[in-house]
């Protein structure tokens, strides 16, 4: 059963559909086969920067995507 849930969301099936074909909930379908990481680049992190010129208040507020 395992090995089956694995390749049908591989496929593209959805947790509701394993779910539902094997009696459980969406949310324990995902929870007991996660989808694998297939993305290896890395996600942007935030990251806050000091501006020259503002006050502390302005320069708080500010945030920059690396």
């Amino acid at each position: 059963m395992d090995r089956l849930a694995r390749e049908v969301l591989a496929a593209g099936a959805s947790f509701g559909e394993v779910g539902r074909l094997l009696g459980v909930t969406r949310q324990a379908a995902r929870k007991h086969w996660p989808r694998e990481e297939t993305d290896s680049t890395p996600s942007p992190t935030v990251r806050a920067v000091s501006t020259p010129g503002l006050s502390g208040r302005q320069a708080r507020g500010r945030q920059t995507r690396r």
